[in-house]
């Protein structure tokens, strides 16, 4: 393979930008998170062309100053298990201030040793927001260092490389916020559009059932006008601690696993996804949460229609009560309905 031009270092890399820009308009359009194992492989198979064809790794910062191998553009030659390396606070400083010593660095020429022998390597350094979060390697083409143009197009590519990378961490984290309700840290309903979908292929593949809790404040509109907004925004993010709660509330009956997921639908709605949870156990956790807000001493509660703040549930299974992701929230939706329609307060099931 013959080396490249400067004219294939500017091609290249007006073909990485593109790809990079196609990549974020899906993401825009459909609003999923940015698959950031696509850009890296669209990276590191760029910097693998311009280096002569010679395979391009990415490590990743594991903990404070460790980088382990996260992904290569082709077998890698030697030991790839010991792609990995530690560097001191004195390293890191030093990279954080200049990329392209990494090179000189003791750590990283011990680790290029271990693993490759005396092969030569390009080096760079990724920094964001002033830190080392990772490194790229491109390997030497077969029988033959770099040339000084093919390390110039490599400088030049990998700047470009460590801007997408941390470009696409940034976006990744705007998406990750835009999922969020901020009143009470609860995944929201643009979240559960996606997640819900995500989690009946996961039962299906399994075979496992997943349930739904679909909870509603009982006579919320007469609490905010009652008690006042403010007290009113407070029982919402009360309900949102609750339901985020793993263990942690003192006497209460119920207990929320790792793997449950709360979701504020909107206004005063939540729903729970129960992965692996029949709709026997699922009722069991609705009835439970029922009594414990019921029993809960919430501020103007007493002014409330029954007396004290409550909730009321409906309970949907998958496969049992629907056969997609559409057709589970409704069924738990409409078994919500039902709970309202005899008297509030209640559990009822699909």
């Amino acid at each position: 393979m013959n080396p490249p031009s400067r004219t294939d270092g500017y091609r290249a890399l007006e073909q990485l930008l593109h790809g990079f820009l196609i990549s974020l308009q899906r993401c825009r359009n459909k609003f999923v998170d940015l698959d950031r194992s696509e850009i890296h492989a669209l990276c590191l198979s760029t910097l693998s062309v311009l280096g002569g064809g010679a395979p391009a790794v990415l490590l990743l910062a594991a903990s404070e100053g460790e980088f382990h191998l996260e992904l290569s553009s082709g077998p890698v030659p030697g030991k790839p298990e010991k792609l990995q390396m530690k560097l001191s606070a004195n390293e890191l400083d030093r990279l954080a201030g200049d990329p392209d010593e990494l090179a000189g660095i003791e750590g990283f020429k011990n680790m290029c040793q271990s693993a490759f022998g005396k092969q030569e390597v390009f080096a760079r350094a990724l920094v964001s927001a002033g830190k080392v979060s990772g490194v790229l390697l491109v390997l030497s083409p077969e029988d033959r260092p770099h040339t000084p143009e093919e390390s110039e197009i490599l400088q030049l590519i990998s700047a470009q490389v460590n801007t997408l990378l941390q470009t696409a961490d940034e976006f990744a984290v705007l998406v990750d916020l835009a999922m969020v309700d901020h009143q009470t840290s609860l995944y929201n309903h643009r979240y559960l559009s996606k997640r819900l979908g995500a989690e009946i292929s996961r039962a299906t593949r399994h075979g496992h059932p997943l349930s739904l809790l679909f909870c509603e404040i009982d006579d919320y509109e007469s609490y905010c006008k009652n008690a006042g907004r403010q007290a009113a925004d407070l029982l919402l993010v009360q309900m949102g601690d609750l339901l985020k709660s793993r263990g942690e509330i003192p006497n209460a009956s119920f207990c929320f696993r790792a793997s449950d997921i709360p979701i504020r639908y909107g206004g005063e709605d939540f729903v729970v996804l129960l992965p692996e949870t029949p709709k026997e156990g699922a009722q069991i956790k609705a009835e439970r949460l029922r009594r414990y807000v019921e029993s809960s001493q919430v501020t103007g509660g007493d002014k409330q229609p029954l007396g004290q703040v409550t909730v009321s549930i409906g309970v949907a299974t998958y496969p049992d009560d629907a056969s997609d992701a559409v057709s589970l929230l409704g069924a738990a939706d409409r078994a919500l309905i039902q709970a309202k329609e005899q008297g509030k307060n209640q559990v009822r099931l699909a």
